[in-house]
């Protein structure tokens, strides 16, 4: 393997209080705001922002909910850098950052996920200039970039705990697929990905692929086009036949879905920014798959837990 390393701030401890509250990250553009927020407020916002670094041009977040640790990886205009927020204190101001030295600006992320251990491992795949392969990830104080590498561009990645298994949805010249890894990065399985329900045409679109803990599912974000127009939506993963079952949990026109919380109580909150650039946030019901809610939200959020 691959080495490049990268420096860490390893605390535990539990971090989010409250039943409907969460985390929530966006970008200004120039720099990366994380902060709390209480989804079934009346009038939902961040509140408590941390401002941790200026000239950013992206991001990508995993979050730990056992160590309470959050893993950055921030792309700037010249560098890439990891950060490692512990988020284990109800006030912000308490929370403490460590940023890593700068690597090789020509490696790109897409795609972070923690295996939710007190070890703090975080997986995810990384291109490299002019090689058409996906390469798989595993960091904690140092990037190693797994032997298995494959053809193909991510469609999304998630880490299922429960089973210590790291899926990777990918497409290529045949389709769309998804392969499993364990732990080490030992291949498992590949199966060629179905969508079953979806009332329209459906996009070939990222599937910001998260996990739910509480049924074990695999929850993906979906974008269909109805005569032009698009129309977001939620489906649920069959590990046994490899489908996408397109739920009845989709969006208004042209409201395009950004970020998903995890399941909390069972309700999954998705933020959204509309044609107008307003943006927006729904409330979900996984078990009953029904609309509840939709509310005017004051940022574009990107990553949510």
């Amino acid at each position: 393997m691959i080495k490049l390393f990268g420096i860490l701030l390893l605390i535990s401890t539990i971090a989010i209080g409250g039943s409907s509250a969460g985390i929530a990250i966006y970008n200004t553009n120039t720099s990366i705001a994380v902060g709390l927020v209480t989804y079934d407020a009346a009038f939902p916002t961040i509140s408590d922002q941390v401002y941790l670094n200026g000239n950013t041009t992206s991001y990508l977040t995993a979050y730990n909910y056992n160590t309470s640790i959050m893993f950055i990886i921030s792309r700037g205009v010249f560098s890439q850098q990891f950060a490692f927020i512990n988020c284990s204190n109800s006030n912000t101001t308490k929370w403490t950052t460590n940023w890593s030295n700068s690597y090789a600006y020509y490696f790109q992320f897409q795609g972070l996920s923690s295996d939710q251990s007190k070890k703090g491992y975080v997986y995810g795949v990384l291109y490299k200039p002019a090689d058409p392969n996906i390469y798989l990830v595993q960091l904690l104080t140092q990037i190693s970039i797994a032997n298995y590498k494959f053809v193909g561009r991510s469609r999304g990645q998630v880490f299922i705990p429960s089973t210590q298994t790291y899926f990777v949805a990918f497409t290529n010249q045949t389709g769309l697929f998804m392969k499993s890894f364990n732990s080490n990065l030992d291949y498992l399985s590949e199966t060629q990905i179905q969508f079953l329900y979806n009332p329209f045409p459906l996009l070939d679109t990222q599937l910001n692929l998260t996990w739910d803990s509480n049924s074990n599912a695999i929850i993906a974000t979906v974008q269909m086009v109805d005569n032009g127009e698009i129309v977001c939506g939620l489906a649920f993963y069959d590990y046994d036949s490899g489908i996408f079952k397109v739920t009845e949990m989709y969006g208004y026109t042209n409201d395009v879905f950004t970020a998903s919380s995890p399941v909390i109580n069972n309700y999954v909150y998705t933020f959204a920014v509309d044609n107008l650039g307003r943006y927006l946030l729904y409330k979900w019901n996984v078990l009953t798959a029904t609309f509840q809610s939709y509310k005017s939200f004051p940022y574009n959020v990107i990553s949510a837990y």
